[in-house]
């Protein structure tokens, strides 16, 4: 039976689906295609550089063409605009008309306004380049970046260990240490310049350092020199500028200078007077010479003062911790015992400090003292007039402490030995040189007990007669009983300073300078005791407290500097002894020096500083490709209303720059910085963030805050045969429906063989 044509099947039914899944597997995999592209229609913006300083020229590039064939005679409209701000944001319009090859171009010169210059020009450009081509409006964009080329971003003064430092003595050596970006894509030769003018503008240092290569990004570079003796003392300015070849060359700057401020200090100590109790006395007879010494510097000293007649030895003492621009006196007693008769010269002279260049006023020579002729008699006579130990019961190994105190009771000066016995077995032989008539030596031993055998003994000290020493019962010297014990572990008690920290190291007088001291209980017995801090040798303030065992406190105390005059102090802490505590050597902690300085006129000063106090991202692992909100906080702890940039980094990479305007004294701004990591390696990266340094900015520890790692894991890739999977599918499919068009038609012409029938049907048959 011969089938209808409504029973065949359909080839649209069949075709119509197959086609849709072809175009859906094709969409797929294809890419559309550039907007100015359509219908042969395209304009092209470039320009030759990614990169411009302030005031350079920028041209600009537009290629029209059709079918890629160039079209002239096409007037071009160019829209500029600078980057946005709080200021003003400059925006500009420019016309060109296409020439032969298709090119309109235009040019015009980066701003510099003379107000907010960075914030209104520094940054990201944007620029859109419009063509009506036959009745069709396209259009192109591009970017480029306004920054110094060259910029010297950091300046810090270092000693010659390379460590930082703010204070150097003249002659000493200072290191510039000099943070360079460059922000080119290419090298670039440069010449660096750094020149310091003292407190009086004079110009004290030159560094010229020429040819210099730096590779893109950030390079240090240092240069050193020596402060002149010349130098005046107080605060110096050094500046770092950068330049594309030496001034006398022709050379221009790459950006502007950079400053910071260090301190010249001098150590000068003086003796300023020399005066006698007597200038005429018989011989044997005591003079007291007063000599009055004067720290003329700007550092706490200590040193030794010689007292001299006719530049014949006296005596020698030393002054400790003399504060500057302070005075103070030695007395000097002068035994003329043995001295011939005659005028003699007294004079004193003060050793040099470290550093001390001015040493002519380390001598003054005084008037004359008179030594009658008297003849002494004839008298040798030393004696032993103490012997004291501490502690008198020790375990064994510990040390005694034996002080022995000798005396010459004759005419002539002595040498001698001191013997010190334990029982009848010697300690030890101390040696006694020229001992003056009528002059007594203390003399301290310790006497290490390690070896000796528990049990009482008698200490004793014996000076062997002298020849012609008649009275000899005082040469020996008898001291009570020392109880030695077998060692047995005790219980210690033992309070320390473990740290002393001042809020600022340089200040104006008549600020308040807080000082946190850190007490701990280094020992096994809850301790009550007192604790000061002192600048100099001058109280601040007192507190008592209890501590137990391994525990520790911090005391704050504010140091009122109003009545304080211009210098350097030092600061430290005393924790009073406890009862049975045998090391005292950590109940001291010295912390350093603070610097006041006179405030400007008028009194109230300005105080710059701002700070990073936090950087937090939001996750800790991400995957390349995400985007991470990183929080970072900012603090203004001046009394100044301040704008500055702030630079968060991984690692050492810039994620991005921010502006902070005016941010009121006491205030703080939280910002929230995005950063994509679709180009970021995958890898664990610490995030920082910097504030720039303001001028006069004092602090600048808190500049700089570091947060911890965040780790950045690889991102899924799709692998290339996965995507081919709906384009097979596609022919696969093409290729059925091929195959099932030619069947049918095969069936179509294929011809009718053998006889034909019809089928009648009738309702009476």
């Amino acid at each position: 039976m011969r089938r209808t044509r409504e029973t065949m099947p359909n080839a649209k039914t069949i075709a119509m689906p197959l086609l849709l899944i072809l175009v859906v597997s094709l969409s797929i995999c294809a890419k559309p295609a550039p907007i100015n592209a359509e219908l042969g229609r395209s304009i092209d913006l470039f320009t030759v550089k990614t990169l411009y300083q302030p005031q350079e020229l920028v041209t600009l590039y537009a290629l029209v063409t059709y079918n890629e064939a160039p079209v002239a005679l096409k007037d071009v409209a160019f829209q500029i605009e600078g980057p946005q701000n709080v200021f003003r944001n400059a925006s500009l319009w420019r016309t060109s008309r296409t020439n032969s090859t298709g090119i309109a171009e235009t040019s015009f010169r980066i701003i510099w306004p003379d107000e907010n210059p960075e914030a209104i020009t520094f940054g990201t450009w944007f620029v859109v380049a419009t063509v009506d081509l036959f009745g069709e409006v396209i259009n192109d964009t591009l970017t480029f970046q306004v920054y110094w080329i060259i910029e010297i971003t950091n300046i810090e003064t270092l000693n010659v260990e390379l460590s930082p430092r703010t204070l150097f003595l003249r002659q000493a050596t200072i290191v510039f240490n000099l943070t360079i970006e460059n922000r080119a894509a290419t090298e670039k030769t440069t010449t660096i310049s750094i020149d310091v003018q003292d407190a009086v503008d004079h110009p004290i240092i030159h560094v010229e350092m020429e040819n210099l290569v730096f590779q893109p990004g950030e390079s240090t570079v240092q240069g050193s020199a020596r402060i002149p003796t010349e130098a005046t003392i107080g605060q110096a300015t050094a500046w770092a500028a950068a330049h594309t070849a030496p001034p006398k060359s022709g050379g221009i700057l790459y950006s502007p200078g950079i400053s910071t401020i260090f301190q010249i200090l001098t150590r000068d100590i003086a003796i300023t007077s020399v005066t006698p109790s007597k200038t005429r006395v018989e011989s044997s007879e005591i003079v007291d010479i007063i000599v009055g010494a004067k720290n003329k510097g700007n550092e706490t000293e200590s040193f030794y003062v010689t007292a001299y007649y006719d530049y014949i030895f006296i005596a020698k003492k030393h002054v400790d911790a003399l504060p500057p621009s302070m005075e103070t006196q030695i007395i000097f007693e002068w035994d003329t015992t043995g001295i011939p008769p005659g005028d003699y010269v007294i004079s004193a002279i003060a050793d040099p400090v470290e550093g001390e260049i001015e040493v002519s006023d380390n001598v003054f020579v005084d008037g004359i003292v008179t030594i009658l002729f008297l003849t002494p008699p004839t008298i040798r006579d030393v004696a032993v007039t103490l012997v004291e130990i501490q502690p008198t019961q020790v375990c064994a190994g510990e040390t005694v402490q034996i002080r022995v105190r000798v005396k010459n009771l004759g005419t002539f000066p002595e040498n001698f030995n001191v013997i010190i016995y334990y029982n009848s077995s010697p300690i030890t032989e101390l040696y006694v040189s020229f001992l003056a008539p009528g002059a007594d030596k203390e003399l301290i031993f310790l006497w290490d007990t390690h070896g000796v055998a528990e049990g009482h003994y008698t200490t004793k000290a014996y000076i062997p007669p002298l020849p012609d020493e008649t009275s000899t019962a005082n040469n020996l010297y008898i001291d009570g009983i020392v109880t030695i014990r077998a060692f047995v572990s005790v219980k210690v008690h033992d309070v320390a300073i473990i740290n002393v920290h001042t809020s600022s190291l340089t200040a104006y007088i008549g600020d308040v300078i807080e000082i946190t001291v850190v007490v701990a209980n280094l020992g096994e017995f809850t301790e009550t005791f007192n604790v000061t801090a002192y600048y100099n040798s001058s109280l601040v303030a007192e507190e008592a407290l209890s501590l137990g065992p391994d525990q520790n406190a911090r005391l704050n105390f504010n140091w009122h500097t109003s009545a304080v005059t211009e210098g350097a102090y030092i600061i430290w802490a005393f924790a009073d002894s406890v009862p049975g505590e045998t090391d005292s050597t950590n109940n001291l902690f010295v912390d350093g020096t603070v610097i006041l300085l006179t405030p400007p006129v008028p009194p109230d000063h300005n105080i710059h500083d701002v700070a990073v106090i936090a950087v937090q991202p939001e996750r800790q692992s991400v995957f390349v490709g995400e985007t991470v909100a990183v929080i970072v906080r900012v603090k203004n702890y001046g009394n100044v209303t301040e704008s500055f940039n702030v630079t968060l980094y991984y690692d050492f990479a810039q994620i991005q720059n921010r502006t902070i305007y005016s941010l009121t004294p006491g205030a703080e701004q939280t910002l929230l910085i995005e950063w994509n990591t679709k180009n970021v390696e995958p890898g664990t990266y610490v995030l920082n963030a910097n504030v720039t340094i303001l001028p006069n900015e004092v602090n600048t520890e808190n500049n700089f805050f570091e947060d911890g790692q965040v780790s950045i894991r690889p991102g899924y890739e799709v692998p290339l045969w996965l995507l081919l999977i709906p384009f097979l599918i596609g022919l696969a499919l093409i290729a059925l429906l091929l195959l099932l068009l030619l069947l049918r038609r095969r069936r179509k012409k294929q011809p009718v063989t053998g006889p034909r029938y019809v089928i009648l049907s009738h309702p009476h048959i």
